[in-house]
């Protein structure tokens, strides 16, 4: 490497250490102090309708119903990581392949899930998780 591109690279590396260095603009701090316009809801779940916990009758269901599919669902990494795909999964419903994408969702190399398991999982979804 020669001198210029040592000179270029820490005259670079000055610009941006400078430029964080700066005193934040009148604009930021008066957004910052602006509550965004979802501040009514805590994460995109909530916007969507979808629950925070899934308790009660539809957290038995939903995993009763997934044991019943392939209990590795449910016991290869808990609960509550099953309910995350679950509520994952209530996005890829609506793609133009919720087979493929309960597939990728609850399957690995090792386990993987067929086509009529995958149409089981995004029922169970759309019953007891999704809106």
């Amino acid at each position: 490497m020669n001198n210029r591109h040592i000179a270029a690279g820490l005259a670079v590396a000055a610009l941006l250490a400078a430029s964080a260095c700066e005193a934040p603009r009148e604009d930021d701090t008066k957004s910052a102090s602006r509550p965004s316009p979802s501040a009514d809801k805590d994460t995109p779940r909530d916007g969507a309708g979808i629950p925070k916990d899934l308790t009660g009758q539809d957290r038995a269901a939903y995993l009763d119903g997934l044991r019943s599919i392939n209990p590795w669902f449910v016991t290869a990494k808990g609960e509550d990581d099953a309910i995350d795909n679950g509520v994952n999964q209530c996005s890829g419903l609506d793609s133009e392949k919720p087979i493929r994408t309960a597939q990728q969702r609850f399957g690995t190399p090792d386990h993987p899930v067929n086509e009529a398991d995958a149409a089981k999982i995004n029922e169970l979804v759309r019953r007891h998780i999704c809106p």
